[in-house]
């Protein structure tokens, strides 16, 4: 018995998937003067009149089986980084109609060299789209979004890595949380329950 019991903590002591931080998607690249140019956007409705033909670079992604929180970070601290980056994110990219399918844009501002949706916050005022919902970047369960990094200005070019996780929901973890508990309170009484017979 004390067997099985050992066995049901160890089981509940491992996170569920939900818990842990899911890396989605890692990859990395360099804009240069060869790639695709379209217009940026400057908001959720409105594109730059400063990059008006910027290169670049694409990569799409599928969300888990869950709706919630996540984080894209496109970083450009490395040797030969981006000069000066933009990051966007779509339900669908035509470069021909650049506010078309857009959910979520952030610049490098807050944080020099990289243009985060971070978990715990967004980057500053810079951040916009209808997936930015309050201080998160929230995307819906089962969905394919494709992720544009370009330059701020038309010759913003050099190397980058852009990183997908999908965030643990506070509520998941004190399920997981509540579920050890509950496991933790039954041993101790079956335990009692054994010494006292």
């Amino acid at each position: 018995m004390k067997r099985i019991v050992l066995l049901l903590l160890a089981t509940l002591l491992a996170p569920p998937a939900q818990m842990q931080a899911d890396m989605i998607l890692t990859y990395g690249g360099a804009l240069t003067a060869a790639d695709p140019v379209f217009n940026r956007p400057s908001s959720a409705s409105s594109v730059s009149d400063i990059g008006s033909a910027v290169v670049f670079n694409t990569a799409t992604f599928t969300t888990n089986s869950f709706s919630g929180v996540y984080s894209i970070l496109g970083d450009y601290r490395g040797p030969g980084g981006l000069s000066d980056g933009f990051l966007f994110l779509y339900t669908s990219f035509n470069p021909a109609a650049p506010l078309a399918g857009l959910v979520a844009g952030d610049d490098d501002f807050s944080i020099s060299g990289s243009s985060p949706f971070a978990a715990s916050f967004l980057a500053d005022a810079t951040s916009f789209g209808s997936a930015v919902n309050g201080n998160q970047l929230i995307l819906n369960a089962n969905t394919t979004y494709t992720i544009v990094l370009s330059g701020f200005a038309n010759d913003d070019f050099g190397a980058f890595n852009v990183a997908v996780t999908a965030v643990p929901e506070p509520g998941t973890i004190a399920v997981g949380l509540g579920a050890l508990a509950l496991a933790a309170w039954t041993f101790r009484r079956r335990r009692g329950a054994t010494h006292a017979g």
